[in-house]
Order: structure tokens, then C-alpha cells, then sequence
């Protein structure tokens, strides 16, 4: 047990080991095959997952330790095993299924009665505070801790450490650093006085160079992350941890050099270790050095900063998803853990109060069943309501998303009749020509002049070629309508992306022609021929090109209709411009949409890509163009984003994967 204790303090913040011997870990595995009784394979796999620096590894065995400790009834595994999965939980961001385990296992030590296990799961509880940010209730538990341990509850300095330790990083969040400075000193003295291992004060030291930098005490700064690193070797999670901070503190000195030299450092380290949280503030700090003066040097880290930022954001809203039954869960244990509370009060009474109260509660618990019946009754039937009104929200849903589909193709089909108008003027126009020919044709084989009459012929001849051409411009045209037309098969072909993006363009353009003869917008193109042939869904992309077109002609054309009406002033005049281009960069393929309309207000850029959100008067948008857009593009591994400025356009960016 005393063994078992000493790891779990070891853990509280330091559940990655930095000093895991291969070797080690193969041996204890070796033990698991052995014989071992079963407390002992509890041991065990504790052991090999304090070594491992593998998350899931850890998570896995903490997990069988505990099943093995419930089936056996080992009560010490229990805790051990809990404290092991909640603590692994809220270091790696699952904070609120940490936090859960840590008050099962809160829960159990009072049970048992073990005073300084209590103490760490609490610790556990402050911890999972400080990753949700919630820095007051955490500091609350923290405090609880210091007050329970001056109130006599035994420890050999580990939890005590560690709860000065957590309360100086809540006031450095809080922005109090003074009183940071004070709990951090405070954690390095009981280390230093219990002979703890060094960690305990190599944080305590990070948390006071935080304080420090936001006092702007630099110096003393460097000082305190210097002896964390010190302190930390062998553990690169802790480096890493101390090495962004130290970072970030160069950055606001604008100290450039030493800047980029720590966040380097901790970015390749958080690389190789899978450390999400420091990749992304390193990848967005050195975005921040590089930005200025070179682009394509910040651009890797600007992809990995999206891509993390894309992973962490569904992480945290997980989090307060399962929060929220976990907040429901905690309640009803709280008022569990108080009807024991009061249960075990009653049994202290006479025999006849335990009788009667017994009694009561089996009429209160009779009551309650008939309630619950009801209560049943009445829920299957609201059921059965909100089952019927989320049918008939789908239903609506999917006769908008048809309805926007075939706006779409409306928009297509028009600019396919305007264009194919033109080969249709040729093919009648011959057609007159060659009928006036045959009738002077037959007035030269009349008179006899035959020469004249193969003249005549010849030019028939010419004519007719003329005709099959435009016919035959006439018939690709409608093919390739029904082409575009036609559902998604969705089965990726190789298309030429060039061409698909260019044919787009000319049927919006010449759809909206067929609307407004007055529109003149101007069409410009940039296509890099390096591309080819990419795997793409023909018929979703060009729909999403199609959109994404049209809105930048009616934005356009809305401003040039505005500026008409506007009194004339000195200056150039506006011309309506809209621009489609495409380039390559790696295994990505970006296809740019821009105009030079007004461009979208900052307030609502963050709502365009949502379902039924648009800007244009009622009857002109269904405010799902955009929304179907963005699915398609994600669908296809691809992204879509926008950047715009009021007054000047805005350009939307497709980035696709060639492979």
C-alpha cells in the first residue's frame, strides 16, 4: 500500500515519465504472463503505465487494474486505479471525465476512510478547474486542500506541495502575481523540506516565472524558467510545458531570436511526443515571428495551428457536451452521498423512530413509484410528439436542400440557353443563306450554265459544313448540360479542374446575362497549367463553383447598380470584376472565387456558412448555397474559407488534396 501511495503522489502531475526504461517495461510485462496473484498484477500494470509514455497504452491499463480491483474486491486497487484514469483524463484534456473519475474516487477514499487519498483525488478535482479555466473554483479546492491539512489530515508533503503549487498557477491566471510569487515559494519550501522529487518544485518555479513576466520582472523571469528546465530534464512533457512559456515571455520583450529558439524547441518536442496543447501555442507563436517578414516560412506552422485548432475545438466541445450529463450525474451522487449522510444519523435514534421512518419511507417510496409511472406515461407521449416534429423539420429541411438544388440548376440552365443561342443564329442564318443559293442555283442549270451552277453548289457545300459545325457546338452544349445536371454519383473521377472552373465561369457569366443585359462585370482568369487532372466529384464541385460565381456576380452587380444611382464624382470609375483562379502548393490545389463588391461585414462573417443564413432580399435566397457548399467541400477532405474587407470584395478559397 505505502508503494502504491508514493506512486499516485508521484503521478499528480507528472503522469508521463520521462526517465521509462524500455528495458523496465519489458520485464514487468514478463511479470503479467507469470503466475501473479491478482493483487499483484494490479500492482503491475500500474507500474507499467506510470513508465509508458504512451497515452492510450496508460489509458488501457489504468482501465484493467480498475476491473480487476472491482471483480476482486481490492479496495487500495480501486483508488489507485481511479486516481491513475482520472488523472491521465484531465492532463490530456478529457477534463470532464476526470473529473468524474476523481469524485467516484473522492467518494470511495471517505468511504474507506483514506484521508490522503481524499486529498489527491481533490487535487484531481483543481486541476480538471484549471483546464476548463475555471481558475476561481479551482483555487476554491485548492484552498480546501491547505485547510483540510491544517486541520490535521496526514501527508508526507506530496499533496500539500502540489495544492500551493496549483494555487500559484491559478493566481498567475487570475492575474494576481504577487500572490502567485508567495504560493509558489511556499511549494518549493515543502518540497526542499520533505525531499520531494524535483518536479514538484521545477513547476512551482514555471509558475513563479510566469508571475514574474507579468510584473515585467524579466530578469527574475529567466532566473525561475531556467531552474525549471534544470529541474525538468528527462521529462519533455514538463520541457515543453516550461519551454512555450519561456517563449512566449522573449516574444512580448521582442526578443525575436530567443523567441523563435524556445517555441522551435518546444514544437519539435510536443512533435514527437504528441502534445497537442504546446504544438498548437508553439505553431501560432512562431506564425507570429514569421508572419511579418516571411509567409511561406510561417505558412507549415499556420497548417498545423488550423488543423490542431479544428481537433481541439471538437475535443472542448465533447467536453461540455459530457459535462453536462456529468454535472446531472453529480448531483444525483451528491444527493445520494446525503441520504447515506442522513441514513447513517437515523441509526442512532430508538428502534421505533428507525420503524416508523422506515415505514415512511416506504410509503414516500410507493408514492414515488406511482409518480415515476405517471411521469412515464406522459413522457412517451411528449416522446412520441418531438419524434413527429423532428420528421417533419427533416422533411422541410430536405424540400429546402431540393430547393436550392434546383435554383442552382435554374442558374445553370440559364446560362446554357444564353450560350447556346450563338450556334443556333449560325445554324438559321446558313440555313436562309443556303435556301436563297438553291433557288439561284436552279435559274444557272435553267439558262445551262453549269459552271456557275458548281459555283453555286460549292458555296451550298461550305454552308451546310458551316451548319453541322454550329449543330455539333450545339449538341456538346446540351450534353454537357445534362452532364452537370445529372445527381451525384459520388464516385471521385479525374477531372481537369482548369477547365471545370473556366466552364463554370462562362455559364454564370451568361446566365446572368439572360437576366440583365445591362450587366458588364468583367471576367478574369489565372489558371496554373501544372495542375491536371485531379480526383474530384465533378458534379458537387461544379456546383459549389457555380455558387460561389454567381454570388460574386450579384454581389458585383448590386455595387455597380449602387454606384449608378450615386451622384458622380471626380475619379475612376468603378467596373464591376470578378476573378477565378487556381494554383497548386504540395499535394494541394487551391481554387480562388473574388470580386470586387462590397465585401461581407465583419459582424456576420462568422455566419454565412450556416444553414439558412443569407444577406439577400426575401425570395431571391434560401440561405443554403453556402451551408451545402461547405458539406460538399468537407465531404471531399477539402476545405473552404473566406477573407473579405468591407468596401473592397471578398475572395473565397477551396483547397482540395491531389491525392
Amino acid at each position: 500500500m505505502k508503494k502504491g501511495l508514493q506512486l499516485i503522489s508521484f503521478l499528480l502531475f507528472f503522469c508521463y515519465s520521462g526517465n521509462a526504461q524500455k528495458s523496465k517495461i519489458d520485464s514487468l510485462k514478463s511479470l503479467l504472463t507469470m503466475q501473479l496473484t491478482d493483487k499483484a498484477k494490479v500492482q503491475t500494470m500500474l507500474d507499467i503505465a506510470d513508465l509508458s509514455i504512451s497515452l492510450p497504452e496508460q489509458l488501457k491499463l489504468a482501465q484493467a487494474s480498475l476491473e480487476l480491483s472491482e471483480k476482486i474486491g481490492y479496495d487500495s486497487g480501486k483508488l489507485m486505479s481511479l486516481f491513475a484514469l482520472g488523472l491521465r483524463n484531465s492532463v490530456n484534456g478529457n477534463w470532464a471525465k476526470g473529473m468524474e473519475l476523481a469524485y467516484k474516487g473522492e467518494h470511495a477514499a471517505i468511504e474507506k476512510k483514506d484521508s490522503s487519498f481524499e486529498l489527491s483525488f481533490m487535487n484531481i478535482i483543481a486541476l480538471s478547474y484549471r483546464k476548463q479555466k475555471d481558475y476561481t473554483t479551482g483555487l476554491s479546492w485548492s484552498r480546501r486542500i491547505i485547510s483540510a491539512l491544517n486541520n490535521g489530515y496526514p501527508d508526507n508533503g506530496n499533496n500539500e506541495s502540489a495544492a500551493y503549487m496549483q494555487c500559484a498557477d491559478f493566481f498567475s491566471a487570475l492575474h494576481q502575481p504577487d500572490s502567485a510569487i508567495i504560493y509558489g515559494n511556499k511549494s518549493i519550501g515543502v518540497a526542499v523540506k520533505k525531499n520531494l522529487p524535483p518536479k514538484f518544485a521545477a513547476y512551482s518555479y514555471q509558475y513563479k516565472a510566469n508571475a514574474y513576466t507579468q510584473l515585467k520582472k524579466f530578469d527574475s523571469a529567466i532566473v525561475n524558467y531556467t531552474n525549471a528546465l534544470t529541474l525538468l530534464r528527462g521529462d519533455p512533457f514538463g520541457e515543453q510545458e516550461v519551454e512555450i512559456d519561456f517563449a512566449q515571455m522573449y516574444f512580448s520583450m521582442n526578443d525575436f531570436n530567443n523567441a523563435e529558439k524556445y517555441a522551435i524547441s518546444a514544437y519539435n518536442g510536443a512533435s514527437e511526443t504528441t502534445n497537442p496543447h504546446v504544438m498548437i501555442d508553439a505553431a501560432a507563436l512562431l506564425v507570429k515571428i514569421y508572419e511579418p517578414q516571411n509567409k511561406l516560412k510561417a505558412y507549415p506552422y499556420l497548417k498545423t495551428y488550423l488543423a490542431l485548432k479544428d481537433s481541439i475545438f471538437n475535443k472542448e466541445k465533447y467536453n461540455q457536451i459530457y459535462k453536462i450529463d456529468f454535472e446531472e450525474k453529480k448531483k444525483i451522487a451528491e444527493k445520494e452521498k446525503a441520504a447515506v449522510m442522513q441514513l447513517n444519523k437515523e441509526r442512532q435514534k430508538k428502534f421505533v423512530i428507525i420503524i416508523v421512518f422506515l415505514i415512511l419511507m416506504a410509503a414516500g417510496f410507493a408514492f414515488l413509484t406511482r409518480q415515476k409511472q405517471r411521469a412515464n406515461i406522459l413522457l412517451d407521449k411528449e416522446k412520441q410528439k418531438v419524434e413527429q416534429t423532428l420528421k417533419n423539420l427533416s422533411a422541410a429541411q430536405a424540400q429546402l436542400v431540393q430547393s436550392e438544388k434546383m435554383a442552382s440548376l435554374g442558374e445553370l440552365t440559364a446560362g446554357i440557353a444564353h450560350e447556346i443561342q450563338n450556334p443556333l443564329n449560325f445554324v438559321n442564318n446558313f440555313s436562309e443563306v443556303s435556301n436563297e443559293l438553291i433557288d439561284e442555283m436552279n435559274v444557272e442549270i435553267e439558262k445551262g450554265d453549269l459552271a456557275e451552277a458548281k459555283l453555286i453548289a460549292n458555296d451550298i457545300k461550305q454552308n451546310l459544313e458551316k451548319i453541322n459545325h454550329h449543330g455539333k457546338r450545339a449538341d456538346a452544349i446540351v450534353k454537357g448540360m445534362l452532364q452537370h445536371s445529372r445527381s451525384s454519383s459520388g464516385v471521385k473521377e479525374s477531372t481537369d479542374i482548369n477547365s471545370l472552373a473556366k466552364e463554370y465561369l462562362r455559364l454564370a457569366y451568361n446566365g446572368l446575362l439572360a437576366k440583365d443585359k445591362s450587366c458588364n462585370a468583367t471576367m478574369e482568369t489565372d489558371f496554373e497549367e501544372s495542375i491536371g487532372n485531379i480526383n474530384i466529384i465533378p458534379q458537387d464541385i461544379g456546383r459549389v463553383l457555380l455558387n460561389l460565381v454567381n454570388n460574386a456576380f450579384y454581389a458585383v452587380n448590386e455595387k455597380f447598380k449602387a454606384e449608378r444611382l450615386r451622384p458622380k464624382t471626380e475619379g475612376k470609375a468603378y467596373e464591376p470584376t470578378v476573378s477565378v483562379s487556381t494554383k497548386r502548393i504540395g499535394d494541394k490545389v487551391f481554387i480562388s472565387v473574388k470580386d470586387n463588391g462590397d465585401g461581407i461585414p465583419q459582424k456576420i462573417v462568422d455566419k454565412i456558412f450556416q444553414p439558412f443564413f443569407t444577406t439577400k432580399p426575401t425570395g431571391q435566397g434560401t440561405g443554403l448555397g453556402l451551408s451545402l457548399s461547405y458539406d460538399i467541400i468537407k465531404a471531399q477532405g477539402g476545405e473552404i474559407k473566406v477573407e473579405t474587407k468591407e468596401g473592397e470584395g471578398s475572395e473565397f478559397i477551396i483547397q482540395l488534396t491531389t491525392v
